[in-house]
């Protein structure tokens, strides 16, 4: 019985903490008018954002599994510039 009621006596506890730290509910956020900034602010990156964000390296695969020529950074390819057989 003992064993019983302290177990009540944590779960209840339980419940508490989780309520008072856990009040994520979706009532605190404040309405927006449309055009406040939900929607239309996207825009192309500039040139100079690109050159800024982006480093160009040039595409050289078989080089590369040689262990030749590899490159000092990681990423993500996210574009490539190519004439005829020659990729950069």
């Amino acid at each position: 019985m003992i064993l019983i009621g302290v177990l009540a006596v944590i779960f209840v506890a339980f419940l508490v903490v989780v309520n008072l730290l856990d009040n994520k509910s979706l009532n605190g956020i404040k309405a927006k008018k449309v055009g406040n900034g939900q929607h239309g602010t996207a825009r192309w990156a500039t040139k100079t954002e690109i050159k800024r964000t982006f480093i160009p390296l040039p595409f050289e695969p078989e080089l590369w599994r040689q262990g030749k020529n590899l490159p000092t950074v990681q990423g993500t390819v996210v574009g490539c510039r190519g004439s005829g057989r020659r990729t950069t």
